[in-house]
């Protein structure tokens, strides 16, 4: 069977900038490194500089908490989830696939407090001890921590939620198998009647256009499991890192993650809405991670993506010879 990993590289297709790429070499972070450790998955290392502290995955930062003037709080990224609650208050259990830092848990049972349950699951062991030894992560009577493969948990499980956060990726990108029909079909049957599962996928900037391979047959995979998805471009997101991080604005590189709102029922609800609750939540909340929400809410994309031309991620495909990450785009590539 092909290992197949969906790495950035696959979705690029403007390379980015030689002076943007200069101005990031250049940038000193003064990082020092707080904790190292191998496991069997990766190699972990937990840093802290002038702007927080990261869990970075052989080399690739993957989760992280902010504390810097112009922005405080999770990997900007993560802010995208708390738009759930604008789709569906009541949320009431939740699974998320893929730990980081598990900072959302904890920051979502203190801004659903009927909250009533919120599964982690994580392969890594290790991730989970140095969540709880340098990032403040806490088990409680809602929240329990489960050390297995996403596969496995998903196939085995009987709980149904009303959110599910597939969040799952390592330094060379996503695996695909939690790209699958299969495997988001199988997920999505985990879902209560209202669910909502939230997907971090990649992208180009590009989102309509046909080199744009990887995104559409992600989102065709989608389209024949879900009735309603909902396309949020981590544009907002982006900005804040590149502001923060390297003092850059604008789009800095061609690769974005797109944050898929997936439901079998119709999700009606347009941007303005979106974004007038998103104020109010933040009016009525003090938690630090949802500033600015309105913001994260405005990246909802209206434009159509047209995926006819495009192949879902299938299982069967693993066992094709002809499909490998050199030849992933033309295979994928009905036209």
């Amino acid at each position: 069977m092909v290992n197949i990993t969906i790495k950035p590289e696959h979705i690029i297709i403007n390379p980015m900038d030689p002076e943007v790429i200069s101005k990031i070499q250049a940038k000193n972070f003064m990082e020092k490194s707080i904790h190292k450790c191998n496991s069997p998955y990766q190699k972990i290392n937990v840093v802290e500089n002038f702007l927080g502290r990261f869990l970075v995955f052989d080399n690739f930062p993957q989760a992280g908490i902010i504390k810097n003037e112009l922005y405080s709080g999770n990997l900007p990224y993560i802010n995208y989830f708390f738009l759930s609650c604008l789709l569906n208050p009541n949320i009431k259990n939740v699974l998320m696939l893929g730990m980081g830092t598990g900072n959302f848990a904890v920051s979502l049972s203190e801004l659903l407090p009927d909250l009533e349950s919120f599964d982690l699951v994580d392969l890594d062991y290790k991730v989970y001890s140095i969540a709880k030894k340098y990032f403040d992560f806490k088990e409680n009577s809602k929240i329990k921590v489960h050390i297995q493969d996403a596969v496995d948990f998903v196939k085995n499980s009987k709980t149904k939620y009303d959110l599910i956060i597939l969040d799952i990726g390592n330094s060379k990108g996503i695996p695909l198998s939690f790209l699958t029909e299969e495997f988001i079909s199988e997920t999505s049957s985990l879902l209560n009647e209202n669910g909502i599962m939230i997907s971090n996928v990649f992208s180009s900037h590009e989102f309509n256009s046909d080199k744009n391979v990887i995104f559409k047959s992600t989102l065709k995979t989608y389209k024949n499991v879900f009735n309603e998805i909902r396309l949020f471009p981590v544009i907002y997101g982006d900005y804040v890192i590149n502001k923060v991080f390297y003092g850059l604005e604008g789009v800095v590189q061609d690769s974005i993650s797109v944050l898929l709102f997936s439901s079998k029922d119709k999700i009606i609800i347009s941007k303005e809405e979106l974004i007038n609750r998103a104020k109010e939540l933040q009016q009525k909340s003090s938690l630090q991670d949802i500033e600015k929400l309105d913001k994260f809410a405005e990246d909802l994309l209206t434009e159509e993506i047209n995926t006819d031309n495009f192949k879902p991620f299938r299982e069967a495909y693993k066992n094709d010879p002809e499909f490998n990450n050199d030849t992933i785009k033309d295979y994928l590539f009905l036209s």
